[in-house]
């Protein structure tokens, strides 16, 4: 369906607004907004600015539970457009959401509604017009800054994962339940800065020797070599969970190790995918104490993810009942590693 103009009503929820967008690829958008969520819709048009579609902010601010005001503001935007618009509904309170739609559908002007469980936008006046399947993928780019946040560094492009796939790729779940083990072991049993080291668990060998670092899996025969420079446990968990999930859901977009900045505040996320228009974080965490900055890496997943359109997910290699009943808390799906396979 080709459209000229459509009508967003802007409210956190900014996917609500994006999916619509990006699907029907119109020459221009005009954001209705209140003045709480102003910095919403500049952070909308940015990402529509990048896909070379129009964007205004309506110069008239909307009150979010005033129903006449809204009524009026939505009848000064018709008259205002000379072209054929359409008023996408999705966004919005629940008032906006009322009042646009009395006003449009007054003057017979075209509404639709993005269904997220159907991946449709259906519509509501017309009734009689048929649905509209969403097929666009969103990549984590453009997720991250239609909220307002842009990435400063990630290691996807650097290969690291891969060097791991020919160990990760003979794990059965019992193998990969002994892995973890191991990895929990190493963490806590292998210094580094020893010149020399060589430990065994459960069939894996680890040794150092100087700036050389060799790591062994019996059981299949795999070896992996690694220099010291550079070198971090932390990257076996980031790199297999990373190996998991692609295999697993197959995104449309995925990335690892990946830093995020807003309003001048970095926090990374270890692994974080899109599929079908949503996003979904993981953040692991391999200690059995908490500090103050894992609980707001934590709030970080909530505050990235919240509503319809994302999940945060806290992945644990160790038993914590104070991280696990914290995500509950705050709508975090929290999980050990070893339920993945």
């Amino acid at each position: 369906m080709k459209t000229k103009t459509i009508i967003c009503l802007v409210s956190r929820q900014a996917m609500a607004n994006v999916i619509p967008v990006l699907e029907l690829k119109p020459q221009k958008v005009i954001l209705l907004i209140t003045k709480e969520e102003e910095l919403v819709a500049i952070n909308l048009k940015k990402l529509f600015n990048k896909y070379n579609v129009e964007t205004v902010i309506f110069n008239k601010k909307l009150d979010a539970y005033n129903i006449d005001k809204v009524k009026k503001v939505c009848m000064d935007v018709i008259r205002e457009s000379d072209d054929e618009v359409i008023l996408n509904l999705t966004g919005g309170t629940k008032t906006m959401a009322v009042a646009a739609y009395e006003i449009f559908r007054s003057v017979d002007k075209k509404i639709i509604y993005h269904n997220p469980v159907g991946r449709k936008l259906i519509f509501l006046n017309p009734l009689n017009h048929t649905d509209i399947e969403v097929s666009i993928a969103i990549n984590v780019e453009d997720y991250l800054l239609a909220h307002g946040y842009k990435i400063t560094e990630e290691k996807t492009s650097s290969g690291m994962a891969e060097k791991y796939i020919k160990l990760f790729k003979n794990f059965d779940k019992s193998r990969f339940s002994d892995f973890i083990d191991f990895y929990n072991y190493a963490k806590k049993e292998i210094k580094l800065e020893d010149p020399k080291v060589s430990k065994q668990f459960k069939d894996f060998n680890f040794s150092k020797s100087y700036d050389k670092i060799t790591l062994i899996d019996k059981k299949n025969n795999i070896k992996l070599n690694f220099s010291l420079s550079g070198f971090n446990f932390g990257d076996w968990l980031e790199c297999l969970l990373f190996t998991i999930l692609k295999e697993k859901h197959k995104p449309d977009d995925i990335k690892y190790s990946v830093k995020v900045e807003k309003d001048g505040i970095i926090s990374e996320i270890d692994v974080m995918f899109t599929k079908d228009c949503c996003l979904y974080l993981y953040s692991c965490k391999d200690k059995k104490k908490t500090t103050k900055s894992d609980i707001y890496e934590i709030e970080v997943l909530r505050n990235v993810t919240g509503g319809t359109f994302g999940k945060a997910n806290l992945v644990l290699t160790n038993d914590n009942p104070y991280l696990v009943s914290f995500g509950k808390q705050i709508n975090i799906n929290t999980f050990n590693i070893k339920e993945l396979f």
